[in-house]
């Protein structure tokens, strides 16, 4: 029998709960906004247009073709600023990202979180 593979967890997080976070896995979503010389992306995050630099594994480039991308990145928040990415995943956009929604369900979740756990 083979042995099951322990899965790790990234809660869903706001920009603003980072510090709560911090040396903890979590998962954060934004626009990107720009890469710079370092490997870092800068991030859009929320309806606010909070934009911060996050930390991505220098294997990891997103093509931005001058368009705006949507990313999800998995990792472990580091600080206010700085997610140590693990996991980043693009998604092509045709509309600006709900942030509004996605605060709301976020909230919902953290409210009704036995709802959204696997036992």
């Amino acid at each position: 029998m083979e042995a099951e593979q322990e899965q790790i967890m990234y809660p869903r997080i706001l920009f603003e709960d980072m510090p709560k976070f911090q040396g903890m896995r979590a998962t954060v979503v934004g626009n990107v906004c720009s890469e710079d010389q370092n490997d870092s992306l800068i991030i859009e995050f929320g309806p606010a247009g909070l934009n911060q630099h996050v930390v991505i594994d220098n294997q990891r480039k997103v093509d931005l073709n001058g368009t705006t991308k949507f990313v999800e990145i998995r990792g472990v928040i580091m600080n206010q600023n700085t997610v140590n990415c693990e996991e980043l995943t693009e998604f092509e956009q045709k509309e600006p990202f709900d942030f509004e929604t996605y605060t709301k369900l976020i909230h919902l979740q953290e409210k009704l979180s036995s709802l959204f756990k696997d036992e």
